[in-house]
Formats: C-alpha cells, structure tokens, sequence
C-alpha cells in the first residue's frame, strides 16, 4: 500500500503459542484491495479522500499480524507513525484522537501528570512508559511492530509486544476492553515526515537489521478455512487481540519532536473474514480505468465454441 509516498504492508503470520518469549514471525504478505474499486464494500468504510487512503484485506480466526513500514526508512527524511489497531495506539495502549499528534513522554505520565521515577516509571500506573507514542525510523530500529507494545522502548535490555491476534472473542479485544464501543474496526497507520537523513540498508526479518531477535522457537498454532464462520454481514470483522510474548523494541526517538512537521497522511485498512471478503470481491472492481464499463477479463475456458 502507497499513499503519498509512504508505505505499509501487512502479515498475517501463524499465531505463536505459549508464554515464553517468542523471536520474530515469518514475512507472511497478504494481498490488499482498495476500497473505492469495489461497489460491494461495506456503506459504512470510508472510500478515502485528499488525507486518507483506505484498503481492506481479508483475515482468518485465530491468525496473528504485523504491520511492515520499512519501505520508509528508505526515504530521504525520516518517519514517524502513529500504529492505531481499532482506536488504540499499539504503542502506549491509549486510545487515538481522529486527528492524533506526535507525543514524548520523557519526565512525566501521560495519564497522571506524575514524575518518572527510574527508567520512566509511574508509581500510578505501575509499569514504565515508551519513550513516545509513534514508530521513528530515526530510532535506529527497523519500522516493524507485530503487537501491543508491554515493556521496553527505554534503552533496556528486554523489549516486548504481545502479538496481534484476529478473534471472534470480543472479551479478548485489547479495543474491546479499553474502549468498548467506541472502537473501530481497522488498522490506522498515521504518517508525519521529519528531517532528512541518509538513506540506510534494507533490512529484513531473521535478526538482520533493527537489533530485533531472530525468528526463534515459538510453537506456532496453525489456522485456515477451517477457522472462519460463515454467514457474517459485509458489516463483521474480528477483534484484535494481544496474544503471546515477542522480543521487540519499538525503539527511542532521538529527535526532538517539534522536528516533525503536522499529520501528512493516513493508510487506514480495513480488516474481513475470508467469506466476506470473497463477497465484496465477487462483484468485481468498478474501476477498470478507461476500460471501465466495458467487458473485460477472460473467462476460464477462455474464447474457444463449444459446437
């Protein structure tokens, strides 16, 4: 997915298993539709304008996600992102404003306006808080995140996300829990340009690259058709959930943040069981370009009679 220049994709990797702290899943690409191509996308998605492009992808109970960014660290300035999985920051697990500002969280909680103590700790809150609210490929980290940040991002030695989970279960949706109704059901991925930079190497999953540990020996819980329930509404889609421990460190921005200019654009993806998606897709993309309204394609069989 491009959008002004910035770029996303998204994994749908087997869900890992256990509580044991688990290295990085596989590259796991799944294919993406723009929302404005297809006349049978739910009434209710946005079809995108000057600020926002929107997408849907089709997913599978029980599966796990990560979000890949790294296409921006290729850019001639660096990126900033704000991760939003059903209305929350996937970073500091609050809840994200329509129109969401970049936000450092160096001396005092963002909740309760305390002190740190040690290594951004808050008394109040009981845990220590990330360096900021948005991924930064001026971290030095790798722009990738496949779950809800729980500890880490302060320079310590351990670093995790709980990975992203699709669920029917609504009492497992981390939205659900924290923001009930008011959630949505998407992935929201805000960009904010910064200041130039030099261009770096690619990196790539395996522990090459972003000082994040290799795919490791995770159990991984195996999904597929077998999975999905059939009979939802266009309308349906599945919680996000936080399922087992990974090693990942969504990094520290050294920057200050006044070096990043206003939002610049949103991806925002929508997300469908595979049986609905296939009916959305069943009607055909309505933009076929200047071909649009004609007959195109070539049936299976292709154009041979049948005497």
């Amino acid at each position: 997915m491009n959008f002004k220049g910035f770029n996303a994709g998204i994994n749908l990797p087997p869900a890992l298993k256990g509580e044991n702290l688990h290295g990085l899943p596989p590259y796991a690409r799944t294919n993406h539709y723009r929302v404005s191509d297809y006349p049978n996308a739910p009434g209710e998605w946005s079809r995108g304008d000057d600020m926002t492009a929107t997408y849907f992808v089709g997913v599978t109970e029980g599966s796990g996600m990560w979000i890949d960014l790294t296409g921006n660290q290729h850019l001639g300035h660096h990126i900033a992102v704000i991760p939003s999985v059903q209305g929350i920051n996937a970073i500091t697990a609050l809840p994200v404003e329509s129109n969401p500002v970049l936000e450092q969280y160096r001396h005092r909680c963002p909740v309760h306006d305390a002190r740190f103590s040690g290594n951004r700790h808050c008394l109040d809150c009981g845990f220590d808080w990330p360096g900021q609210n948005y991924l930064t490929s001026a971290s030095g980290k790798t722009m990738w995140i496949d779950g809800f940040r729980t500890r880490g991002g302060n320079g310590q030695p351990t670093a995790e996300t709980r990975q992203f989970i699709f669920t029917s279960d609504e009492s497992r949706g981390v939205a659900a829990q924290k923001i009930g109704a008011a959630r949505s059901f998407d992935v929201a991925l805000h960009f904010f340009r910064g200041p130039q930079k030099p261009r770096p190497a690619w990196a790539t999953r395996g522990g090459h690259g972003g000082g994040f540990d290799s795919y490791g020996s995770g159990t991984l819980e195996s999904f597929g058709a077998k999975g999905m329930t059939r009979g939802r509404s266009l309308s349906a889609a599945p919680e996000v959930a936080a399922g087992a421990r990974i090693n990942q460190d969504v990094g520290l921005d050294p920057n200050p943040v006044e070096q990043y200019g206003q939002l610049a654009g949103v991806i925002r993806i929508y997300y469908v069981y595979a049986d609905v998606l296939q009916e959305i897709l069943g009607t055909g993309r309505a933009n076929e370009g200047g071909l649009s309204g004609l007959k195109v394609g070539n049936p299976t069989g292709g154009m041979h009679k049948t005497y």
